[in-house]
């Protein structure tokens, strides 16, 4: 009952929010009064449904940014954006990913989410999740759009709670070559490099670090960690245009990052290399018949190793070697003005080639002779097929409202065949407000680490993992004018046979099992951005959360309150100014260690930017200017999660722009 409570009470606080009709006629006079220039700034969007689209009429919960917002928020890395929208969480995983917690979906891993990039998935296919953060430098994107909600209609597997749509920068042979450089606390070195060709685009980047956290640490044992903390991270990312209608794309990608809270007796690190390879076909207009197309690769190398302290002699490797092969091809038709239908079909193949380990020494045990080895699932070299099918019909049903209806079919060798839908219906009273209603659902496969995870215990045979599966409905209103806008969202989740941890019998390791009990997640989400004056801009978000479900207590380090605001200031015509505000109420702790810190917590980021030459840019910010400790040091199993956020950076960016 106080759960239906909430969710009435949110609903007459958003129906207040409607104004009056003389306001509306207003706003709609107002709108009508827009210049060209002022309606080209309404944002379109094309994630949500593969169409060009309001960002306000958008079949689903849709937040977008671009360079200029980058800009505004002082953005350093790709995560940081996600702190500006309300619903999302950030936490660490010991690998140094970023995991991005969005409407309440806990998850070690980012395997709740699918990441894009220029419509490409990405993933580290043994544990089935992305990262984000240096790994994905700044400075080659130009669009970030991010769908909260469920979205396997669209995109299948693991779009249990979104998608994030990554979009590099175009390619144009106008734009000059550019050179950055960026240094900060930490022993932070940063160059990046962009060449344009009127065929190719050509980017580069290399960053050396020690991770931004302070000295005084533990580890998952309780004890103090002396583990280095230096690390890299290099890309190279290569557009060539073959014709107007083809394109292909080339990655490289090399890191090395610590392995975090590992116990003094040991010094741990990660190495990670990627290469991706796709050609993009785009041939047509929707009024005729357009067709868009992919082909591509992903090799995925990852390897973990450990030194003993002391002698530096290796004591643990571990391979997790994969590929993936997967085309996909859509076909678009305006059959009539008011109606326009899409088709696809997708392929995708991954295929495991080296998932071992050798274990020379443990933290317990010390060195061991014979030395163990083994392999990380007990099917170290397999394949795993997928094949679907989707539908997409956009009826405009009159002026005000629109209709979208979705399917997508899947067929997977391991998991069966599985069908999940959308149906969305948005309603625009003026140009000024619209309300959107929508119901999907998603589901989420198990990663090999989860399905075939090879346990210390033989005799154990844990049940068979079927797919998590998610239903979400939305209520959505937003409120758009020239200085102003307004998005409020209600949702309620239902979140089915959600996969999680459990002791065997033993409890001496961990398996992983279906949930059988339902999930219930609601929350109201709020984002206001508002022009105050020429000069002035404020954001403000915040974001409300009501989890239920069946283990005692609060989900772990899940805060039911979370709040953000940022102001720009533009004080010279070629200098601005910012600060940003991030508050997260306090969250549960589940490993009890003493040095951790589940707290509220609040930090204040500052930064200045602005262009002195014609040729020359420049930003400068302080991160967490309070130094403010976010800390909690476990081990990767059970409830237990950890996480470490930075500590105060101060850091300074520059860029150079040649003209051919």
């Amino acid at each position: 009952m106080p759960s239906r409570l909430h969710t009435w009470l949110l609903l007459l606080a958003l129906l207040l929010l409607i104004p009056p009709a003389s306001t509306l006629a207003q706003s709609l006079d107002q709108l009508l009064e827009l210049s060209i220039e002022e309606l080209m700034r309404v944002e379109i969007t094309t994630s949500a449904s593969h169409l060009p689209t309001r960002r306000q009429q958008a079949p689903a919960t849709v937040y977008t940014f671009d360079r200029e917002d980058f800009s505004r928020l002082g953005i350093r890395r790709v995560e940081q954006l996600f702190t500006f929208i309300p619903g999302f969480q950030l936490n660490q995983y010991r690998k140094r990913h970023t995991t991005l917690w969005a409407r309440g979906l806990v998850a070690r891993h980012n395997n709740k989410m699918v990441l894009l990039i220029d419509g490409i998935p990405r993933k580290q296919i043994y544990y089935g999740h992305f990262s984000l953060g240096n790994a994905l430098p700044l400075e080659l994107i130009e669009r970030v759009e991010v769908i909260l909600g469920p979205a396997s209609s669209l995109y299948g597997a693991n779009a249990l709670g979104g998608v994030i749509s990554i979009t590099t920068r175009p390619h144009d042979p106008q734009k000059p070559h550019a050179l950055t450089l960026e240094l900060a606390d930490n022993q932070h070195y940063q160059t990046e490099v962009l060449l344009t060709t009127p065929a190719t685009r050509l980017f580069a980047s290399h960053l050396t670090q020690q991770a931004p956290f302070s000295a005084d640490r533990r580890a998952f044992t309780g004890d103090p960690t002396r583990q280095p903390l230096g690390e890299t991270f290099s890309t190279l990312h290569l557009h060539h245009r073959l014709n107007p209608q083809l394109a292909l794309s080339l990655e490289l990608r090399h890191n090395e990052t610590p392995f975090l809270f590992i116990p003094p007796t040991q010094d741990a690190w990660v190495e990670e290399q990627a290469l991706s390879a796709a050609l993009h076909y785009h041939h047509g207009e929707p009024q005729q018949g357009q067709w868009n197309g992919q082909l591509f690769y992903l090799r995925d190398h990852s390897e973990e190793r450990e030194a003993e302290a002391l002698s530096q002699q290796l004591g643990y490797h571990e391979r997790q070697h994969a590929d993936l092969f997967g085309a996909d091809l859509r076909y678009t038709r305006q059959l009539h003005p008011d109606h326009t239908l899409l088709l696809a079909g997708e392929w995708r193949q991954e295929r495991a080639k080296d998932l071992a380990l050798t274990r020379h020494f443990h933290f317990r045990d010390g060195f061991l002779d014979p030395p163990h080895q083994g392999y990380l699932t007990n099917n170290p070299n397999f394949r795993e097929d997928n094949l679907a099918l989707l539908l997409q019909e956009v009826w405009r049903l009159d002026d005000d409202l629109t209709l979208t209806l979705g399917g997508r079919y899947d067929r997977y060798n391991r998991f069966g065949e599985h069908l999940n839908y959308r149906t969305a219906l948005s309603y625009t009273s003026t140009p000024q407000h619209t309300w959107n209603l929508l119901y999907g659902t998603a589901i989420r496969t198990p990663s090999y680490r989860e399905s075939m995870k090879i346990l210390d215990d033989k005799e154990f045979q844990p049940p068979p993992l079927h797919p998590e599966r998610i239903a979400t409905a939305e209520l959505a209103y937003h409120y758009q004018r020239e200085d102003t806008a307004l998005g409020i969202t209600l949702f309620h989740n239902t979140l089915q046979r959600y996969i999680r941890e459990v002791p065997v019998p033993g409890g001496d390791d961990q398996y992983f099992a279906n949930s059988h009990h339902d999930w219930q997640m609601q929350g109201l989400e709020l984002l206001l951005e508002q022009q105050l004056n020429e000069a002035l801009h404020l954001r403000l978000g915040a974001s409300y959360l009501d989890p239920q479900w069946d283990l005692p207590g609060r989900p772990p380090y899940l805060s039911r309150y979370t709040l953000h605001s940022a102001l720009h200031y533009r004080y010279h015509p070629n200098h601005q100014l910012g600060a940003s505000l991030h508050y997260i109420d306090q969250r549960q702790d589940s490993n009890r260690f003493p040095h951790d810190n589940p707290r509220a917590a609040l930090r204040i980021n500052l930064h200045v930017s602005g262009t002195p030459m014609p040729h020359l840019d420049y930003q400068l910010g302080i991160d967490n200017l309070f130094d403010q400790r976010i800390y909690d040091p476990a081990a990767d199993f059970g409830w237990m999660h950890n996480t470490e956020q930075s500590r105060r950076e101060i850091w300074a960016r520059l860029r150079w722009h040649f003209t051919r």
